[in-house]
C-alpha cells in the first residue's frame, strides 16, 4: 500500500526526538480509545439483561456468534455505533459498510457479497427501515439458493426519518 511506503520513506529521516513524539501521540490515541470502550461498557451495563434486548447486548451477542472467518455486511443505520463496537474485523474487508446515505442497500450487498465470496459465511446486518425498501431481496436469497443470512434489527419505526424530521423541524420553525 502506499501508506506503507511512505512509511518506509520517512521513518529513516525522523530524528529520536520526533519517533519519540511519534510513539508518545500513537499511546495517548491508543489510551484514549481504550478508555472510549470501557466508557462506552458502563454506559450500557445497567441495561445489559433488559427485554426486549437492548441494541447493544444484541450486537455483543451476534458479534459472538459469527463464524472467526464471516463477512459481515453493516447496514444497521440506527444501530451502527454499537455494531461498530462489537464487530472487529480481523482483515481488511472483513466487515463490509452500505455508504451514502442511501437506503435498502444492506440485503442486496450481503447477498452480492456472498457470491463473490462463496466460502465463507456471510451474515448481514440490517436496519428494519432499510430491509423494508428491499424485502423482495429475500425471495432472490431463497430463490437462488444463496446462503448467506440475514438479521433484521428491529426497533419498531423508521427510525432514521423521525430523527431527521425532529432535526429539520427545529430549521423550520
Amino acid at each position: 500500500m502506499a501508506i506503507e511506503e511512505l512509511i518506509n520513506q520517512i521513518t529513516p529521516m525522523l530524528t529520536p526526538e520526533q519517533q519519540q513524539a511519534i510513539s508518545n501521540r500513537t499511546k495517548a490515541i491508543s489510551d484514549e480509545a481504550h478508555e472510549g470502550k470501557k466508557s462506552f461498557e458502563r454506559s450500557v451495563e445497567d441495561k445489559w439483561d433488559q427485554k426486549p434486548i437492548t441494541p447493544a447486548r444484541m450486537m455483543f451477542e451476534l458479534s459472538n456468534a459469527m463464524p472467526d472467518n464471516a463477512l459481515v455486511v453493516d447496514d444497521s443505520l440506527s444501530n451502527r455505533a454499537m455494531f461498530r463496537h462489537y464487530f472487529q474485523a480481523l482483515e481488511r474487508g472483513d466487515i463490509r459498510g452500505v455508504r451514502g446515505q442511501s437506503i435498502g442497500g444492506g440485503i442486496g450487498a450481503t447477498m452480492g457479497t456472498q457470491c463473490a465470496n462463496p466460502n465463507r459465511p456471510v451474515g448481514g446486518i440490517i436496519g428494519d427501515g432499510s430491509a423494508m425498501m428491499t424485502i423482495q431481496g429475500l425471495w432472490t436469497a431463497a430463490n437462488d439458493n444463496i446462503p448467506c443470512v440475514f438479521v433484521i434489527c428491529n426497533n419498531g419505526m423508521y427510525r432514521i426519518l423521525r430523527t431527521n424530521f425532529n432535526i429539520y423541524q427545529k430549521d423550520v420553525l
